[in-house]
């Protein structure tokens, strides 16, 4: 997996180097190479151009991944040859309803008031709640409480699991 940050690699050199001189090479070790291009927006119509024939006839071996958030500044030469994922933000709640069938799966006592205090803190980030659930529960190896303990979580401090045990 290669990430690169159109950002900051805007010309077509860049692009070159990064993704058109190593596109054949199949990866050494996994099933695919996968080009990760974060804020593809921000390329130059150059660089677009010389990317073009490598989306139009990748390798079997290669998976492009283009993130952005303006792809109104994507070429329609680009987009009519790509799928496009939009991807929304969750709500604390429904991590937190998520957080309770993971709990209730695997038999960790938790209150509501801390799932919803976990979804909020972690918001966001569906698997690093989860995460932090189970951690939480190895370490506490109680019932896992929030509020009781809320004053005692330090923003500026690593986070600790055995502050919410009960």
């Amino acid at each position: 997996m290669l990430e690169i940050d159109a950002a900051s690699n805007t010309g077509v050199d860049n692009v070159r180097d990064s993704i058109i001189e190593t596109v054949g090479f199949a990866p050494a070790r996994d099933r695919y190479k996968v080009f990760i291009i974060d804020e593809v927006h921000q390329l130059s119509t150059p660089s677009f151009n010389a990317l073009l024939k490598s989306i139009e006839e990748p390798p079997p071996h290669v998976v492009f991944m283009m993130a952005t958030t303006e792809q109104h500044k994507i070429p329609d030469t680009v987009l009519s040859r790509s799928q496009v994922y939009e991807f929304k933000t969750i709500s604390s709640r429904q991590i937190a309803d998520q957080l309770r069938r993971i709990a209730d799966a695997e038999k960790i006592a938790v209150d509501d008031s801390a799932l919803l205090l976990i979804a909020t803190l972690f918001r966001l980030a569906l698997n690093i709640s989860a995460t932090r659930l189970v951690l939480t529960d190895g370490f506490a190896g109680k019932v896992i409480d929030a509020f009781g303990h809320f004053g005692n979580l330090d923003f500026e401090q690593p986070y600790d699991p055995k502050s919410f045990a009960r």
